[in-house]
């Protein structure tokens, strides 16, 4: 991650927003391992992000990783098993540019046998409480990001450092002021649960949803994290699954995997240049990526980086985020594009596309917002 993170900083303007497991670097990885199994309620959507089984056949994830597995005949892996995922209901935006709230509910084709499941948090205020995240994206800690995409279990503890209305705060702590077992989310984690154990019970706290760099950059010691607070939407989760009819009431989106139509691109210049962007992509193709710049990019651009850079950048980018899909594609003025793209790990980038007026049109600039 530290590569990728400098070449972004040289190519991009970059506010993250990016769900792994990052710990202490002074901690064993054999103890974050062990902890992440001790909660078999929580499950793996494909590379997607994690989800929360609180119903024999419902479990609870991050919206935009709901948005982001639509077309891909989605599975939950739970206790070594894959369970389809029939429908999804994604609670009411209160944004057009972001998920808020970042919350949804998955109903499975089946239902869990032999796992308990995860209750609601309804309890005293969270500040300051005691906290456990698990999930299986990549992982690393908080001296050196990321370095371990394997893939596995791992959990990790934290502290409730702040609650708002709708959303916990968490922040990595180093060895001072540190849990014994400090970490917090990261890359392929989204909608993995914050989780609180008492008399034996395991308590859905919140739902992962976005990060927040810290002073050295984000997967580093002092960034921060934060959920969607369960708490808030307990009520209507209960009867949610209590009145499955209550999935098509005004507000909330229900939607069958394979259903949705991708969102439309400008039937110009710029709908094509985004869309070839996002084929790219889909290629793997380090060479395919070359030939888009070199058809689509200006002479200032491509003067300031070299084909051997660039293709870096495209590699370590595949390794980081995987193919990109557009959610939303909003016109910003004639010249701007701004497209919300889920990633293959379950990210939430905003891309802005700014083109030169001149003909051809070419694609002057890219931030990730």
């Amino acid at each position: 991650m530290k590569v990728s993170l400098l070449l972004l900083l040289l190519v991009f303007q970059v506010n993250v927003d990016l769900r792994a497991m990052i710990m202490r670097h002074d901690r064993p990885d054999s103890l974050y391992l062990e902890l992440g199994n001790q909660f078999p309620c929580v499950g793996q959507i494909m590379r997607m992000g994690g989800a929360t089984l609180i119903a024999p056949d419902v479990a609870v994830t991050a919206a935009h990783v709901a948005m982001a597995i639509q077309q891909r005949n989605p599975t939950v892996e739970l206790g070594g098993e894959l369970y389809g995922i029939k429908e999804m209901l994604i609670f009411p935006q209160t944004s057009q540019r972001e998920f808020n709230p970042d919350l949804a509910l998955l109903r499975l084709d089946r239902e869990v046998i032999g796992i308990e499941r995860a209750r609601l948090y309804t309890l005293e205020p969270e500040a300051g409480k005691a906290i456990y995240f698990v999930g299986c994206g990549n992982s690393g800690n908080g001296k050196e990001g990321v370095t371990i995409r394997d893939g596995k279990r791992r959990g990790a503890s934290n502290i409730v450092d702040s609650v708002s209305a709708t959303e916990l705060y968490f922040d990595l702590d180093s060895a001072e002021g540190a849990t014994e077992l400090e970490g917090i989310n990261g890359p392929g984690d989204s909608g993995s649960p914050t989780l609180y154990k008492e008399d034996g019970k395991v308590y859905l706290a919140g739902v992962s949803s976005r990060g927040v760099p810290g002073p050295q950059g984000v997967f580093r010691y002092g960034c921060g994290d934060i959920h969607v607070r369960v708490k808030s939407f307990a009520g209507i989760i209960e009867e949610l699954l209590i009145n499955p009819e209550k999935w098509d009431q005004d507000g909330y989106r229900r939607i069958i995997p394979s259903e949705r139509a991708m969102p439309e691109l400008p039937e110009d210049a710029r709908g094509d240049i985004i869309g070839e962007f996002v084929r790219v992509f889909a290629s793997r193709k380090s060479e395919e990526y070359e030939r888009f710049s070199q058809r689509y990019r200006t002479a200032e651009v491509l003067a300031k980086r070299t084909p051997e850079e660039r293709s870096e950048w495209y590699e370590q980018s595949l390794i980081d985020y995987g193919v990109i899909e557009p959610v939303i594609v909003r016109e910003v003025n004639a010249e701007e594009i701004e497209t919300q793209m889920i990633t293959e790990i379950g990210a939430l980038l905003t891309f802005r596309f700014t083109f030169s007026g001149d003909e051809p049109l070419k694609l002057e600039s890219v931030s990730i917002e």
